[in-house]
This record gives structure tokens, sequence and C-alpha cells, in this order.
């Protein structure tokens, strides 16, 4: 099974099957239900209260809310790195690309919380495509995400250090939608007859 970091080409004629990739941070099955991969992973650095600086591999470019915005429904999209913010580091609380780490009730789904903006970090609002920021409430599913490797069967491929939302019918995956662009989308990885180049590379 090829290691693709740099892109991700999938088309289906039918819904994939989904497993988790054999690797140290992947453990038992979710009981929490839906259709998705669900491995528990272990968070990215450590649990809850840390920070995160959520880079993309395949651009380089990091997890950014548009603008610096404050406000609910503003889009989360990627940008150069500011230099001013510690990878899983310090907070900075002018960091609109620095994201603090909330546990929630599944021991492997954690929210995030922009340090500038206070909101979460929102698939999409449950909708659209291009996901946001919203208040973070009491961290509603489309707020949890999940940060493992997981792969696809029929076609094979793997998807390396995604985050991604597994709820509902889909696992709903966060990635670049191509290269030099600094537009996001949550894209469901099991839909038929997909076709999308995806770059879900997060470290």
């Amino acid at each position: 099974m090829a290691r693709l970091r740099r892109s991700l080409t999938a088309v289906t004629t039918a819904a994939p099957l989904l497993a988790a990739a054999a690797s140290p941070a992947l453990a038992a099955a979710d009981t929490q239900g839906g259709t998705g991969p669900s491995p528990q992973a272990s968070p990215c650095c450590g649990g809850s209260g840390h920070f995160v600086t959520w880079q993309n591999q395949n651009t380089d470019d990091y997890l950014h809310v548009k603008g610096g915005s404050t406000g609910n429904s503003a889009e989360i999209n990627t940008y150069t790195g500011s230099g001013t913010c510690a990878d899983h580091g310090v907070t900075d609380l002018q960091c609109e690309e620095e994201w603090s780490q909330i546990s929630t009730a599944y021991a492997h789904e954690f929210a995030y919380a922009n340090v500038h903006s206070g909101k979460c970090l929102d698939d999409g609002e449950n909708a659209i495509t291009v996901p946001t920021q919203y208040s973070c409430g009491d961290i509603p599913d489309n707020m949890r995400w999940i940060y493992a490797t997981f792969s696809v069967q029929n076609p094979q491929f793997t998807v390396y250090n995604a985050l991604y939302t597994a709820y509902g019918t889909h696992t709903r995956v966060l990635c670049d939608d191509s290269a030099g662009s600094t537009t996001l989308e949550v894209t469901n990885i099991v839909s038929p007859g997909m076709a999308i180049e995806l770059l879900c590379d997060w470290e």
C-alpha cells in the first residue's frame, strides 16, 4: 500500500470499507456508532489543556482563522506561519493559528478552540463543506475531532495524520483542497464517485 503524503486521489464506485492502520497510536475501535473509521487515537500533544499549531505537511501552511476573525461562522483556512506561535507550545493569545486542545467525553476525540477567538473548529456547521469556527457550547459531535492514520480499502490508500470527524453516516476529513490554495474542505471520504485530490496530512 503506497504512502501518499503529497497527494491522495481516490476514485470510488462504491463506498469503501475503512480500517485503522497499524500504528502504536491506535487502539480498539470506537463504540460510539457510525460507519466511518473510529480508532481510539492518542492526542497529538498530551491531552486537554495543551496548545496546538496544526501544520499541513503537504503545503507547509497552518490551520488559521481567516482574517483573524473572532466571530461565529468565520471561515477556517490555511496560512503561512506567523513565526510568533510556538508549535505545540506555550499559548500566545494573539495567535489565530494556535488552538487549545479540549478533552471530550470520548477519550480519542478532542475539540480545538482557537486561542485568539475562543471559538471551536467546526465541521462546516454540519452542512457546509468549508470548515468554520463557532462557540464551543457543549461541544457537539461536529466539533469533536479524531487525530489518527487510517486506511481505506477498495481502492486501497492510506490517509496519514488525518483530522477527521466520524459521526452519522460518513467520515469527514479536513483537507487542503489543492497545493498553493488557502481553502480548506471537510470532505466525505466514503462518498461514492469521489474524485478529488486530498491534502490531509497534519502535524
